[in-house]
């Protein structure tokens, strides 16, 4: 479970399960939001893969599926990439 919280400090909640773990080359899980009533939402699925690159760095593979509609998938590209600007951020510095 991790929640999450915006720059206004609206906080937002989500859960899921390891689906696969294949180290060090990749990780899946489930991902569902809940709702104000901590209700679990959709389930959707997750794939986090490392693959090396070669410039002899990492490339680093997200993909989100089993989104329920074009709306959902928007909002969750928008977030992923602004979580990915920030993770990029922190290992620059």
């Amino acid at each position: 479970m991790s929640v999450m919280q915006n720059d206004k400090g609206d906080r937002f909640k989500v859960s899921g399960q390891v689906t696969h773990v294949d180290p060090p080359s990749s990780i899946g899980f489930t991902w569902a939001w809940h709702d104000e009533n901590d209700v679990r939402g959709v389930e959707s699925h997750v794939t986090i893969r490392l693959v090396p690159a070669q410039n002899g760095g990492t490339a680093f593979h997200l993909s989100h599926v089993d989104l329920p509609d074009d709306e959902t998938a928007q909002n969750h590209e928008m977030g992923w990439t602004s979580s990915l600007r920030k993770l990029t951020a922190e290992l620059a510095a």
